[in-house]
């Protein structure tokens, strides 16, 4: 059952943030590994030289197997810094991290994975309310080419989130079962075709 439209953003948090902990540690492991497959089968992973990632927090998707995949291919790998209200990143070497004001012009154009508690099939993502990806990404495609990734369980889509104007959406979404990307689905479709 799919809530309607009329249910709050917060409605929505406390509804998928339960789906997502009701996943034992070992689907969330498989589901982890298979989005990274998907994840590093994109164009955009093979034609992008700088990856921006994160650290899971709580039961989120692993972008660990990723991070591995960039490393390996030498490109430039950055860890997001939540601390404050200004976007940061950390730059990875190897498992070493060195801080850093976060990538420059010419690192651009740039991959992001990111996660979300909850995404819709038009690429709108629900996060846990502080903004704070919405205020990088805006910052991040104020300043270059950027391509983003959300990162979700199959029990994280929905067909329609609420929405407001600061809201950025992602350009696809990867889950352990399928790619959605904004550019196949239409706003009032239900979900693109597996893949």
């Amino acid at each position: 059952m799919v809530p309607g439209m009329t249910d709050t953003k917060s409605e929505w948090r406390r509804r998928l943030l339960a789906a997502r902990r009701s996943l034992d540690e070992a689907t969330r492991r498989r589901a982890s590994a298979a989005v990274a497959v998907r994840v590093v089968g994109l164009p955009a992973f093979r034609s992008h030289p700088t990856l921006l990632t994160h650290r899971p927090m709580g039961a989120e998707v692993d972008p660990g197997g990723i991070t591995e995949r960039a490393l390996e291919a030498a490109k430039r790998v950055y860890y997001v810094a939540e601390a404050g209200a200004a976007p940061a990143w950390h730059a990875a070497s190897g498992t070493a991290c060195a801080h850093a004001g976060g990538p420059h012009a010419t690192e651009f154009p740039l991959l992001v994975v990111v996660p979300g508690v909850a995404f819709d099939v038009v690429g709108r993502r629900l996060g846990r309310g502080a903004g704070f990806y919405d205020r990088a990404l805006a910052a991040l495609r104020a300043a270059g080419s950027v391509y983003v990734v959300g990162l979700a369980y199959d029990v994280q889509i929905v067909s329609a989130l609420p929405h407001d104007a600061w809201d950025e959406p992602v350009d696809a979404v990867v889950t352990e079962s399928r790619l959605l990307s904004r550019s196949e689905v239409r706003p009032g479709c239900r979900e693109s075709s597996p893949r």
